[in-house]
């Protein structure tokens, strides 16, 4: 995976820690490959304003997805097996636009329920924030 300069992110995506909100915000842009998502995942790891834990919003209304079902679960256990660096108790928003998207990030959901991840798919970037910074 090719990488851009800023904090060794992959260049399809952008990693910001909004430390208003103290959540990760982490827009893609294009083809996302499961390797997009592995070398993001670890990238958001890596990146040096990370925290243990770390509220996350994945918005992929500018990505397109290039992804088989097969890759998704495969991304599901690679999150599962690296939740040890991670953190397992943050709240994981991921907004689509599409319903490709949206459908697919619905399947993702419900294989990551099987963490003590709670995740929730939204159509706008709005309602993911006002879910993440929610006391629930």
């Amino acid at each position: 995976m090719a990488y851009s300069d800023k904090n060794n992110q992959p260049n399809n995506c952008k990693i910001t820690i909004n430390k208003t909100g103290r959540f990760a915000d982490i827009s893609f842009y294009g083809g996302v490959t499961k390797e997009a998502l592995d070398q993001t995942f670890i990238a958001l790891i890596e990146h040096p304003d990370f925290f243990y834990n770390i509220n996350a919003l994945y918005d992929y209304s500018d990505a397109q997805p290039d992804i088989e079902m097969s890759d998704i679960e495969e991304h599901s256990h690679f999150v599962a097996e690296h939740l040890y660096l991670r953190g397992k108790d943050y709240k994981l928003a991921m907004v689509a636009t599409d319903t490709l998207s949206h459908a697919l990030l619905q399947v993702y959901k419900l294989l990551i329920s099987k963490t003590p991840v709670e995740a929730e798919v939204f159509n706008r970037r709005k309602d993911a924030i006002l879910w993440l910074l929610s006391e629930d």
